[in-house]
């Protein structure tokens, strides 16, 4: 595994959803407008990587996968994805 993990956010449009993922471990799915803790709280598990993080505020996906990514010392990666999202 990786020394740096690489947290993705893939945005599907025009649905307006996007998803954080770490490999293909989904973090967190939703609607765009979802992303904030009032619908799904700060603390993520990453069994992929052996913890848990918490998270403060955030606001978006990117937001979101630039705080987990700062916590686990690793980058983000963004894909504009063109098909479906997967569900």
């Amino acid at each position: 595994m990786s020394m740096h993990p690489v947290i993705s956010v893939d945005l599907y449009q025009p649905e307006s959803m996007a998803q954080v993922r770490h490999g293909k471990e989904v973090i967190f799915l939703g609607n765009t407008w979802d992303f904030h803790p009032g619908c799904h709280g700060t603390t993520f598990p990453l069994n992929r990587l052996g913890t848990t993080v918490e998270i403060g505020d955030f606001r978006g996906p990117g937001d979101l996968a630039h705080q987990i990514a700062a916590k686990v010392n690793g980058r983000v990666q963004v894909n504009n994805r063109k098909r479906r999202i997967p569900c």
